[in-house]
Order: C-alpha cells, then structure tokens, then sequence
C-alpha cells in the first residue's frame, strides 16, 4: 500500500517538473516583452500628472526645481532604466504617483519624443 502511495506520488511529482519545464520558459517570454509605449498617451499623462512641477512640453514654465521634460529627454545620465525606477520609486519632493507599467513606458517613450535629433 505504501509502495502504490510512493509511485503515485512520484507520477504527480514527474507529472509537476514536467510542466514546469515547459511553463517557466513560456513566463520569461512574455515577461520580457515589453509595450512600446505611445509617446501621444504620455504626453497626456505628463500633462495630468507632471506638469504641476515639470515643464513638459518644448515652451512654457516649470515650477520648482523639477529639470524640464525636455532637458531630461537631451542629458545623457537620464537613461531609460533610470527613468523607470524613478518613476516606479520616486523619492521627495517627487510624489508617488503608483504608475502602471503602460503609462511608464508611454511617459518615457514621450520623454524620447523630445530629444533633439542630430
């Protein structure tokens, strides 16, 4: 009876890894893909959500000491990975706006959309 119960067991276990090795591989192919982001979509979250300190578009003011769209868009030490976690982890005065990964990439794909061309 314990031998049956054994060989069960290890059948479900097999049965398990075997879907694990095909499951795993498939979750790192659609974790890796990535949304292209809208650059139109995040120019008009930037306005919602950005423009009370950030200057977002190419005229008008910024208020307080936030560095214009812009200026972020043509400095090189802003790169998108640096974009993405402050915008995922602001740190003050930044406020924690708790974007999702969509409008993260359509704001930094609108950020892109303002760097000077050559």
């Amino acid at each position: 009876m314990i031998k049956a119960i054994n060989v069960i067991a290890n059948r479900q276990s097999l049965v398990f890894c075997k879907a694990l090795l095909w499951a795993v591989p498939l979750l790192f192919c659609f974790y890796g893909v990535s949304h292209a982001g809208d650059a139109a979509t995040g120019q008009l979250i930037a306005q919602k959500w950005c423009a009370s300190c950030h200057l977002v578009g190419r005229s008008g003011r910024a208020i307080d000491a936030a560095p214009s769209f812009h200026m972020i868009a043509n400095n090189p030490k802003y790169t998108e990975a640096r974009l993405r976690g402050w915008l995922y982890d602001p740190h003050p005065p930044m406020p924690n706006l708790d974007l999702t990964k969509r409008q993260v990439d359509d704001i930094i794909t609108y950020i892109g959309s303002l760097k000077q061309k050559p």
